[in-house]
């Protein structure tokens, strides 16, 4: 007879694995392989289908993660600890290898921190020094928190970084009449591994400032005869009568 071929589909090998990512909450987390047929040239087709598991040794199929690099929807923190691995498959005529699996890759969610104690508003005369403190908690160990104070100029519609201002607590400059109304917040960061999550904000705090009093009219020298009284006014208004001074 005419000679008849046998072609044998061989599992495809996998060179490099996904690798373990940390990323923060509400961003995307991206997984990769690269894998090679063991015979490329003479028509192997390699496919692919991402799995998931969410603990418990459990996969699943992730549906439509049929590239060589998988990208998930933004994450949330419930989204901490979930593992990734890629299912490979070698075809050729027809005909598919068993599958092979990467190594599995675990997603790491960097939380913001919560703020247990917020800066409290304050009430303080022309050049003094108020200060404002945050107490915030890490959501797990092994991360660090950073501090940044925001000023608010116009009611807390914008806001502006404070240069230098990165610890628990604030102290400002000496104070002048033209700071009352002033609002100030800190925004606190969780970095963990690199990352860092997006700025938690405090609430914010009022500065109030009170000023002197203007006197509109002196007392008046007066004369009077012996044994007559006399009176002396003053008319004197507060810089903000209007807010309770």
């Amino acid at each position: 007879s005419e000679p008849a071929t046998l072609y044998v589909v061989a599992e495809p090998s996998i060179s490099t694995h996904p690798q373990d990512t940390t990323v923060a909450a509400g961003a995307p987390a991206t997984f990769t392989i690269v894998a090679e047929a063991p015979d490329a040239g003479e028509g192997a087709v390699l496919s692919y289908q991402w799995q998931i598991s969410t603990g418990g040794g459990d996969w699943e199929d992730i549906p439509g993660a049929t590239d060589a690099t998988y990208t998930t929807e933004p994450v949330t923190f419930d989204s901490n600890g979930h593992q990734y691995r890629c299912k490979v498959i070698n075809t050729k005529n027809t005909v598919a290898s068993d599958p092979v699996y990467s190594d599995p890759a675990t997603l790491s969610v960097v939380v913001g921190p919560s703020i247990t104690s917020h800066p409290q508003s304050t009430t303080v005369k022309i050049g003094a020094t108020p200060t404002f403190t945050v107490v915030a908690e890490a959501p797990d160990e092994g991360g660090v928190l950073s501090y940044q104070w925001q000023v608010s100029t116009d009611g807390g519609s914008n806001w502006s970084n404070i240069t230098g201002a990165t610890s628990a607590s604030y102290t400002t400059p000496a104070v002048t009449f033209g700071n009352n109304g002033n609002r100030y917040r800190c925004g606190v960061i969780y970095t963990k591994d690199g990352i860092s999550s997006n700025p938690v904000y405090s609430d914010p705090a009022t500065l109030s400032v009170v000023a002197e009093p203007s006197i509109s009219a002196h007392p008046q020298d007066t004369t009077v005869t012996a044994g007559a009284t006399a009176t002396f006014t003053i008319v004197a208004e507060a810089p903000d009568a209007a807010e309770g001074g």
